[in-house]
């Protein structure tokens, strides 16, 4: 993932729920922790927003996050559950100056579960990067 590039610091990590937080905060120790995006957004103010949240928040978030002018924010795939609403996701980041990428994770791919399990079986894995092609 992006934020396990030298150059990238995770300054702050938002959740409304305090037991995401905790399990959250595992992984990145050194990250402020917040409950609200507005509280971390007037109080950060990051350079990159990633938005993983439920696909039907994501234009609530953005729209949130937007406002703030961010340099880029990193949406999860699917951006929207509609045409309408990405349409709108990508107008307002139009309208406030922010890049806008889409990012697609396969961690929950069957078959990525699989290969995480048989490497688990063997020995804990902290951190690690595979190249495939389909």
């Amino acid at each position: 993932m992006f934020y396990w590039h030298k150059r990238i610091q995770a300054l702050a990590l938002v959740d409304s729920n305090p037991l995401q937080l905790k399990k959250a905060r595992r992984v990145f120790p050194r990250a402020r922790i917040f409950q609200n995006t507005d509280h971390m957004m007037q109080e950060i103010h990051p350079h990159i927003v990633s938005i993983a949240v439920p696909t039907q928040a994501h234009e609530a978030v953005v729209k949130a996050v937007a406002q703030y002018h961010p340099l880029a924010i990193i949406c999860e795939k699917p951006l929207a559950s509609t045409i309408d609403s990405a349409q709108r996701i990508i107008d307002i980041c139009k309208a406030r100056n922010v890049l806008l990428f889409v990012n697609h994770t396969r961690r929950f791919d069957e078959k990525h579960l699989q290969v995480k399990k048989e490497i688990r079986r063997i020995n804990p894995i902290v951190q690690g990067s595979v190249h495939y092609t389909r």
